[in-house]
């Protein structure tokens, strides 16, 4: 009996050493875990797309569903809402269909819903290198921050999305700053 306790007891130590912490983005208070909703987060890189906007970008992957959420500094002049963030991202859509990177895109607006308030979002759907790209995007604004989130998948009917989507918007919207 004690030999199976210490093989559970050593399992459960195993298994929570073996999580990576939490990404923790001070200036918004945005803690993002380890595993969000099933899927796994990769490792955090610097962006940046306009000069004063550094950023960071934070994927997460998981069967058929990539995820990534962009935290960056803005303007609080040059962006004023999460419509702003969308529609820039759409325009960025727009330019590499331009350029050839993607072709046959369809972009899908909707109105922002009132239990999601102070989000917005759109869909694209496009062509790259004859595959089909199904996008949506999720952005917000929290302080000084445009926080974005871009779901690719080849499946929009995949469960994992609407979990993540509803986990993720409730840490952004609970989040607190950290001093």
């Amino acid at each position: 009996m004690n030999h199976a306790l210490l093989i559970f007891t050593v399992g459960i130590l195993a298994t929570f050493a073996s999580a990576a912490p939490p990404y923790d983005h001070m200036k918004t208070g945005i803690s993002l875990p380890d595993t969000l909703a099933g899927l796994t987060r990769g490792d955090v890189t610097p962006y940046e797309t306009a000069p004063g906007e550094a950023g960071v970008a934070i994927p997460y992957h998981g069967e058929e569903v990539e995820v990534t959420i962009f935290i960056r500094q803005i303007g609080p002049k040059r962006m004023t809402s999460p419509a702003m963030i969308v529609e820039e991202s759409l325009a960025m859509v727009k330019q590499m269909e331009a350029a050839g990177t993607y072709s046959n895109v369809k972009v899908f607006k909707s109105a922002d819903k009132s239990e999601t308030t102070g989000w917005s979002k759109a869909a694209y759907t496009a062509r790259a290198q004859q595959a089909l790209v199904i996008s949506f995007i999720y952005a917000t604004i929290k302080g000084d921050y445009a926080i974005k989130a871009r779901i690719t998948t080849s499946n929009p009917k995949n469960d994992a999305i609407q979990k993540f989507l509803s986990e993720f918007q409730k840490i952004v919207d609970d989040a607190k700053p950290k001093p």
